[in-house]
C-alpha cells in the first residue's frame, strides 16, 4: 500500500506506537493546507514560517503525550481552534494559531 493510500488515522496511529516515518508522511500530506491556512491569518512570511513550525511541534507533543482525541479527522484537528470562548482573549494572529490545537 503507498503512503498517499493509508489514511490519516492509520498514520497518527502508527506515529504514537513509534513509527517516525508515519509523521513524514501526514506533514507531507497536509503541510500546504495547513502553511496556507496559517499565511492567510498572520500575512506574514518569516512569521508564517514560525508558526507552521510551532504547530507541527505540537502536534508531536500532544500525540506523543497520549492527548490526541481522535474525534475526527487529523487535518481538521490541526486546523480548529476547539473553543470559541477562547477567541475573545487572542491578542495576535500568532496567538490565534497557537491555540489551533491542544486546547481541551
Amino acid at each position: 500500500m503507498f503512503a498517499t493510500e493509508v489514511p490519516d488515522q492509520i498514520l497518527v496511529s502508527n506515529y504514537i506506537d513509534g513509527d517516525e516515518s508515519a509523521l513524514a508522511v501526514l506533514l507531507q500530506r497536509h503541510k500546504q493546507k495547513v502553511f496556507s491556512y496559517v499565511r492567510m491569518l498572520v500575512k506574514d512570511a518569516q512569521l508564517t514560517e514560525d508558526i507552521f513550525q510551532d504547530v507541527f511541534l505540537k502536534v508531536i507533543h500532544t500525540l506523543k503525550s497520549g492527548n490526541y482525541n481522535e474525534e475526527g479527522k487529523f487535518l481538521p484537528w490541526v486546523m480548529r481552534i476547539r473553543s470559541e470562548e477562547h477567541t475573545s482573549e487572542l491578542q495576535s494572529p500568532c496567538n490565534l494559531v497557537c491555540r489551533l490545537l491542544l486546547e481541551k
